[in-house]
């Protein structure tokens, strides 16, 4: 009887044993931002808006992060308006103690690649969906320490109107030359 109540208790120590609560440490970290859409000129045509000089950021807006070893990450608009809060997890291993870079959207710029320079691919087709082109308005911004950070656009937006004589039925290319 002895050695089996010895043998319950030595069972009984192993499972205490095994069941101590172990320090894990999480696989992500959050960042957090204050972003805005930099200011250009009232001539251009380079952004929305109804002042005709800025973008507003909509809630919900993906932004895609990128540090120099090539961890992503994706953050998200917090708010709407010209400035924002934006946030999200990133791996723990992103260096946020050196420059990194932001992109807007962030579903666009899945391939971006940093080294010398920075390589990405705008596509080549944009979606105009009630007067907005989904996506043709690629920004950037580099993250450098705390404070705003500054989004400016890789390219432009041209927006024109055609109007068609009685008749016409379809419009199937602009070309645009220098």
């Amino acid at each position: 009887m002895k050695k089996i109540t010895m043998i319950f208790g030595v069972v009984a120590m192993v499972l205490f044993a095994a069941c101590e609560k172990q320090d894990i440490e999480p696989a992500t970290k959050t960042i957090s931002l204050n972003a805005s859409m930099a200011q250009v000129a009232a001539d251009t045509k380079t952004v929305f808006g109804e002042d005709g000089k800025s973008i507003e950021w909509v809630s919900g807006d993906q932004i895609l992060v990128l540090d120099k070893n090539g961890l992503k990450g994706t953050l998200t608009a917090m708010g709407a308006g010209k400035t924002t809060t934006i946030e999200g997890e990133v791996p723990k291993e992103f260096n946020t103690s050196e420059p990194y870079y932001a992109f807007y959207p962030a579903d666009k710029f899945g391939d971006v690649t940093l080294g010398d320079y920075i390589m990405l691919t705008i596509p080549l087709t944009q979606d105009n969906i009630n007067g907005i082109v989904n996506g043709a308005n690629p920004s950037y911004a580099k993250v450098e320490g705390a404070g705003m950070v500054s989004f400016k656009n890789i390219c432009s937006i041209v927006k024109m109107t055609v109007k068609a004589k009685a008749g016409f039925t379809a419009l199937n290319t602009i070309a645009l030359r220098h």
